[in-house]
């Protein structure tokens, strides 16, 4: 017997130097039995405690989790489960709450068939339960920072294995989290045909250990393009090799970029392209012709007595003159001319795949439909014409402002002899 008894005071021993509180319940009188590492969890003296009852233990129990230990109690001596557990908040002698894990098994009955004794353990999980709340805050602050930036990622062993996507990436894509599983092939279907060899680029930099950083388009199922960012590289993450990756849906930025890039190359008032715009594709085009793939013509178009109507009518007027004027060259083009507003009330088109004497005619042209054709401004009809210098441009101009000295020269050379006609540029074949 000696022997027995020392066997339990070492096993109470080790129970409670490891800090697991032990307990007991009569359910039917209400008794409890607790050992000194269940109170201390509590931050008392177990004679603080005493007489001990299951009253006093439940009004340490928080509310909320009373009903759900109830619940699960019930169920457990109705037969459910062969023993229950619940996460338990108990309010420490401080004044905080501790979070606590009951385990326990009902061990005996009465002779009527009653529940008697339960016995059980409790754990103080207080850190554990601190810990997964600093996980979840800190998951859904990360969730709430992706949602603000457009921001989705993804995870994958080296062969992209194993792949997982966040909800975002989902929201990017457009698919439904519960009918599409991550996949190469899934991603790659969506991705933009125009941008798919550039993409492979990046998946190969990917495989050979690089970082990859670029933008492309996705098709959605509902047929919506979308730009997205890409960023991803290779870690290690508790000795395995891990792809990680971010995906940022960029679609906003990138139309406000087109719009800003138009709106740098568009002249206010007329719509039409601007100087800056012209000089660019001027530049483009001498690059072409020099290389032969390619012929270009340069007509300069400035309106006749522009200053006088001016005077006469007003700038209103005059600036819808210049809106109309504008309208009548970009109809009187094909869709692959530029038509540019270079300044005040001169105009420039380039002409591409053409010849000098085709480009004359059509320009020719274009004088006669403003003869028959006057403008209507405030209800009056106001008769407008212009004068035109005409050139190629040569793969012997060092610069752009070669063929425009030459297109502009020609012009004030019709100017001074009678206006409204179309004069070729001298040297310019």
């Amino acid at each position: 017997m000696d022997e027995v008894l020392s066997k339990l005071t070492r096993l109470e021993d080790i129970i409670t130097s490891a800090g697991v509180g032990t307990w007991e319940w009569n359910v039917q009188t209400g008794e409890m039995r607790v050992n000194e590492a269940w109170t201390m969890m509590l931050g008392y003296r177990i004679d603080e405690f005493e007489p001990l009852t299951i009253d006093t233990w439940q009004q340490h129990v928080h509310p909320d989790d009373l009903k759900k230990s109830n619940t699960i109690f019930e169920q457990h001596i109705n037969g459910a489960s062969e023993r229950f557990q619940a996460d338990l908040r108990v309010r420490h002698k401080n004044g905080h709450w501790v979070y606590v894990r009951s385990t326990g098994r009902l061990c005996s009955r009465t002779e009527e068939g009653l529940p008697e004794w339960i016995m059980g353990t409790h754990f103080d999980i207080t850190d554990q339960k601190l810990i997964k709340h600093r996980v979840i805050t800190q998951q859904i602050t990360l969730e709430r920072a992706q949602e603000i930036g457009h921001l989705g990622y993804w995870t994958a062993k080296p062969n992209i294995e194993d792949l997982y996507w966040s909800n975002k990436i989902y929201a990017i894509l457009g698919l439904d989290h519960d009918q599409f599983t991550p996949s190469v092939e899934l991603f790659v279907s969506m991705v933009h045909p125009d941008d798919l060899d550039y993409f492979e680029e990046n998946m190969k930099l990917l495989a050979a250990g690089e970082r990859f950083d670029f933008e492309h388009r996705i098709i959605r199922p509902s047929g919506e393009i979308v730009w997205v960012h890409e960023r991803a590289f290779q870690t290690e993450i508790n000795d395995s090799t891990m792809l990680i990756g971010t995906m940022q849906n960029i679609t906003e930025a990138k139309e406000t970029q087109a719009k800003l890039l138009q709106l740098s190359r568009v002249d206010d008032l007329t719509k039409l392209y601007n100087r800056r715009y012209l000089l660019e594709q001027l530049e483009q085009a001498h690059f072409e012709v020099k290389q032969n793939k390619t012929t270009a013509v340069l007509a300069m178009l400035d309106i006749d007595h522009f200053k006088s109507m001016n005077d006469t009518y007003g700038h209103d007027v005059g600036d819808e003159v210049l809106r109309q004027f504008a309208r009548y060259l970009k109809a009187s083009v094909r869709s692959s001319d530029i038509v540019a507003r270079s300044g005040g009330e001169e105009f420039v088109i380039l002409m591409f795949d053409t010849s000098l004497d085709n480009a004359q005619r059509h320009m020719e042209q274009l004088l006669a439909g403003l003869r028959e054709n006057p403008f209507v401004v405030q209800d009056t009809p106001l008769r407008v014409s212009a004068t035109i210098g005409l050139t190629h441009v040569l793969p012997t101009d060092s610069e752009n402002s070669d063929v425009l000295i030459r297109a502009d020269r020609a012009m004030y050379h019709g100017k001074k002899n009678g206006r409204d006609q179309v004069v070729v540029a001298k040297g310019s074949k």
